[in-house]
């Protein structure tokens, strides 16, 4: 299995595209809107851990060709600090997978905004 470490200098278009699995260790801190466009084909396994804190403004999209996103992200916030974050994720093909969990976690006078959806395409028959 590959392992991959990204941050906010990492590039905001990421394509997974080589077969088999992949790791992705996701440790962006985006003081201002950031957002990263993810791409999974050729029936890649993609397993990708984030954490999210602080004063932070990051908009992350999965768009699932063929294969699997799996995604687990822990947002954090305490003290007075706002984190919005926008976790989306597309299915476009019969046969792919995305599982996504979010644990957010907010101490005193801390603010989430979240928001995350799914989107089946049309013409899909079937989904994992």
């Amino acid at each position: 299995m590959e392992t991959i470490l990204i941050d906010e200098k990492s590039p905001l278009e990421l394509h997974f595209d080589q077969g088999g699995e992949v790791a992705v260790f996701d440790q962006t801190q985006a003081a201002k809107l950031l957002s990263r466009k993810v791409t999974i084909s050729n029936n890649t396994k993609l397993r990708w851990f984030g954490v999210i804190s602080g004063n932070s403004d990051y908009d992350l999209r999965f768009h699932t060709q063929s294969g699997e996103s799996i995604v687990r992200i822990l947002l954090l916030a305490t003290d007075n600090e706002q984190l919005k974050a926008r976790v989306h994720s597309t299915l476009s093909d019969s046969h792919t997978v995305t599982n996504i969990h979010i644990l957010s976690l907010v101490g005193e006078s801390g603010i989430i905004v979240l928001n995350g959806t799914v989107q089946i395409d049309s013409d899909i028959q079937k989904v994992k």
